[in-house]
């Protein structure tokens, strides 16, 4: 049986509530969560899982009734009365304030080529104390990415520009070593002729297993580094273009024991 152990690193967000925080002596005992949580539930009735190991049960279920979510994550800000939750409790009532969806993307255990990816990415941070790296489990791993898109006051049309950028993570065989996986990620947009000036950034959700499966059929275990090799530029065009990348540590965070 496989268990995950998350060290403090990979918390889905520094700000993540702890059951044992509640006795602090405060009068005021609202207490508030800000993480990276798995949707359950269907519309209108939806429960967010904390990779802590409890539920977050919405009490405000009506202001949600418009709430669709067909990604399996989600970023989850919510409150909740300390005084109300018990340690080992495994499901937690809570006021959720905002939840914003985190759209998946694809990977591909091959590598990429030339023709993969047809615009460039502005960043991937990867700063302590900052946007970086996270993951849920070892198979659900979180990239923030910073890109040009074009803005809009209209909300249709956002949505469609947003919706036109997708994220593709490569498995380079070639590159990868007993001590580091070696990962590609590439861009997309469906038009390159529209003319993209405004930086942003999300982030977006990789389900890795297939790649973890490939790197332990050469290497018999989980990568001790992730690297992650982007194509950045200052701009949205395909012109003076640089290969970054940015590595960081996967495999100490995990501990698998045999059946």
């Amino acid at each position: 049986m496989k268990k995950m152990k998350l060290a403090a690193l990979f918390v889905a967000a520094a700000s993540m509530v702890g059951f044992t925080s509640c006795l602090d002596g405060d009068t005021d005992t609202t207490r508030y969560g800000n993480e990276i949580m798995k949707v359950s539930g269907a519309f209108g009735y939806y429960n967010f899982q904390s990779n802590g190991g409890y539920s977050v049960v919405p009490v405000n279920s009506s202001d949600l009734a418009e709430l669709t979510l067909s990604n399996p994550f989600a970023w989850v800000y919510y409150s909740y009365d300390s005084s109300t939750v018990t340690e080992n409790a495994s499901s937690l009532d809570a006021q959720i304030i905002s939840v914003t969806e985190i759209k998946t993307s694809a990977v591909s255990v091959a590598a990429a080529t030339d023709d993969d990816g047809n615009a460039p990415i502005y960043d991937v941070p990867n700063l302590v104390g900052g946007d970086h790296p996270l993951c849920y489990d070892q198979n659900s791993l979180f990239l923030p990415l910073a890109y040009y898109y074009a803005a809009s006051d209209d909300k249709d049309k956002l949505e469609a520009e947003l919706n036109a950028h997708t994220f593709t993570l490569y498995y380079n065989e070639e590159k990868s070593t007993e001590a580091v996986m070696y990962l590609q990620l590439r861009h997309d947009v469906t038009d390159t002729s529209v003319n993209r000036t405004t930086r942003g950034g999300e982030y977006r959700y990789f389900p890795i297993a297939s790649l973890l499966s490939t790197y332990r059929t050469a290497y018999s275990s989980l990568p001790p580094k992730i690297t992650v090799e982007y194509v950045q530029s200052n701009s949205s065009e395909m012109t003076s273009t640089s290969t970054q990348s940015i590595s960081f540590d996967f495999g100490e965070y995990f501990e698998e024991t045999a059946d």
